[in-house]
């Protein structure tokens, strides 16, 4: 996961916790991200995802699927 934006005392969290760049995700995670700030997701052959600031999203499947519920 690859995170960025201008607020330092913003994180993107992943389940509840706060994530840095670099960090694994696995499947059955929720990652959140605070106003100002975008996290993106790579997913290896499945592509990435890249999540706008203000959103949640819960991630599911493995392998070549993924899916998941976005909110914002």
């Amino acid at each position: 996961m690859i995170v960025s934006g201008g607020r330092s005392d913003a994180a993107v969290t992943v389940n509840g916790e706060p994530a840095a760049s670099g960090r694994t995700v696995f499947t059955s995670s929720t990652i959140t991200t605070p106003d100002g700030v975008t996290a993106v997701l790579n997913l290896g052959r499945a592509g990435k995802i890249e999540l706008s600031p203000g959103t949640t999203f819960s991630i599911e499947g493995g392998g070549d699927l993924v899916s998941g519920s976005l909110t914002a």
